[in-house]
This record gives C-alpha cells, structure tokens and sequence, in this order.
C-alpha cells in the first residue's frame, strides 16, 4: 500500500537571514596552520598544483556582473536585501581565492591569469540571464564539492586539508543559497520550461564535468576518485540539485517573521548539512 504521509516542505531563509549567515560564517572561520608552511611534497606538487591553480582562478573575479544582474533581480522582487546578500557570496568567493592563493605561494606556485575552460564560463556568464547566470555558478561549485573532496583525500598537506574542509562549509552553504533562489524563480515557470531547461542544463552540466575531468584527472585520482566515481558523485549532486530547485518543495510564505539568528551554526560539516533547511 502506498504511503500516504507528506514530506514537510522547506521555508527558504530570507535575503536578511542569508546576511546575517555570512556575517557569521566570517567570524567563525577554521584556524588554518599556516606556520606550518605548504607541506606539498614533490609528487603531490606535482599532480595538484595546476589544478589549484585552475580552482583558485575559478573563484577570483569582481563580481561585477553577478552584482548588476542580482540589483535588477532584487528591484523586480522588492527584495533589497538580496543584493547585499550576493555581496556576501562574492565577498566568501574572493576569500576562496586569496586563500588559495596565499597556498599556493607557500608552495613556490604562482598563479594563473587566464585558462580556457575559465575564460569559457566567463564569456557564457557574460551572456546570459540571472537564472542561467547562478545556474552555472551552480554547476562549478557542484563540481567543485567532488573536486575538494578528493584534493582533501589526496593531500598530504595539513594546511590544504584545512582550506579544503572550510571551502566545502562554505560551498554547501553557496548552494542552498543558490538553490533557493532558483526555486523561487521557478515558481510561476509554466511546466514545460522547466523540462527545456532542465534537459538543456543536464547538457550544459554533463559537458562541464567531463572537461573538468579530462584537464583535472590526476587531482581526482591522486584522492582515489576514478571516473565512475567522479561520474557518480557529480551525478549525486545533479539529484540533490533538482530536489532543492523544485519550488513544490518550499513553502513561500508572503510574510514572514524573522527567527533567531541562531537558527544554524556556521560550522556545519563538510559533507553534509548539519541543519536541515529550516
């Protein structure tokens, strides 16, 4: 007999309740080693080092244009504060990359101005709307939680293991944000642009992690991923995706009230929310 019990829908946090993480989320950060020096031995220098750098060019940038797109988005939906809730976002984003990049000349790497896959994703940025804009931030931090889990299996660094344990805090908390804009984008989207987009995002998604893969193979093997595995785990963050950005699975309250701010502590694990979507 078919069960007849209802899942609970989610309440997306508001844009002031998403500031009011980040703020927190910067007073909470890991005490990284840093005394401690790289510790990169040769043989991981070797396998690691170009991908670090291809990761920490990913996440510098300005933010100029997200921004741009965010304040027309928060005018239409009379939501102020989500403007300086991207600042936030963008502002964790540049702390990613000057991390990474303090790493890298730790470890005698200087870094990298421009790639093509980079300059790939900057140029379709740059030529899109808001949702596919955050769909594709959306599609390089999916990808980037399996690339620093297994950076974080692979290293022998206990400096690099820091950064990646807070980066993937940082980027499960990236992707809720994330997702719960594009459901509530998603709400009044007639059903069969939502199947257009889905199928070509799951095009747009499946080419991205198979170059991913091909530039950055040694990284993942070096942490035991093998491509099954990658092809598994993106695949796992593709379902996980789907769920958080369908908007049947919120409750979009017209008013609601503020909860206490310490409705989830910054520290949550790096594999799994602590909280659930309150």
């Amino acid at each position: 007999m078919r069960s007849t019990r209802k899942i609970p829908r989610a309440v997306p946090w508001t844009s002031e309740e998403w500031v009011a993480y980040y703020r927190r989320n910067a007073r909470g950060l890991l005490r990284l080693p840093w005394e401690r020096g790289a510790e990169l031995s040769d043989a991981h220098k070797d396998v690691l080092s170009a991908s670090l750098q291809d990761f920490q060019l990913g996440e510098s940038s300005e933010g100029l244009q997200l921004l741009a797109r965010a304040e027309a988005h928060a005018r239409a939906a009379a939501d102020p504060a989500y403007v300086d809730a991207i600042r936030c976002f963008i502002g964790e984003e540049q702390r990613h990359a000057a991390t990474l990049a303090r790493f890298l000349a730790a470890a005698g790497v200087p870094p990298r101005e421009h790639t093509r896959l980079d300059s790939a994703f900057r140029w379709f940025r740059h030529r899109v709307g808001f949702e596919w804009f955050l769909r594709i931030l959306v599609a390089a931090e999916m990808i980037g939680k399996v690339y620093y889990r297994a950076v974080l299996r692979a290293s022998d660094s206990a400096l690099l293991r820091g950064i990646c344990t807070q980066l993937l805090r940082d980027e499960v908390r990236h992707l809720r944000f994330h997702f719960e804009r594009l459901a509530q984008l998603r709400r009044h989207q007639p059903a069969w642009k939502q199947r257009m987009t889905n199928r070509l995002y799951w095009c747009f998604y499946r080419g991205t992690a198979l170059a991913v893969w091909l530039r950055h193979h040694r990284a993942f093997r070096a942490g035991g991923v093998h491509f099954q595995s990658y092809w598994a785990q993106c695949r796992t963050e593709w379902r996980a995706m789907e769920w958080r950005t369908d908007a049947d699975n919120y409750l979009f309250p017209t008013i609601r009230c503020r909860p206490p701010v310490s409705v989830c502590n910054a520290a949550t694990s790096a594999e799994t929310e602590a909280c659930a979507i309150s």
